[in-house]
């Protein structure tokens, strides 16, 4: 994979094989939001000839809720 550094974001160009042997790649742009929080959003997916749709996810880190059973 090839990650290149923009302003706002990582760009990340990543190609490989399935187990079926096909030829996969996609774009992959990683855009912090907060210290807490990012999106991840997968762009130009192939596999073989057939391109992907477009996929964006919103990662936040929470704390893990406080144990109410210690005393």
């Amino acid at each position: 994979a090839e990650w290149t550094n923009t302003e706002e974001s990582w760009v990340v160009k990543a190609s490989g094989y399935t187990s079926d042997g096909e030829i996969t790649s996609s774009t992959q742009i990683i855009t912090p939001l907060s210290a807490d929080s990012f999106t991840w959003r997968v762009t130009d997916k192939f596999i073989g000839e057939e391109l992907g749709a477009e996929r964006e996810l919103r990662m936040v880190r929470r704390p893990p809720k406080p144990d109410l059973s210690a005393k």
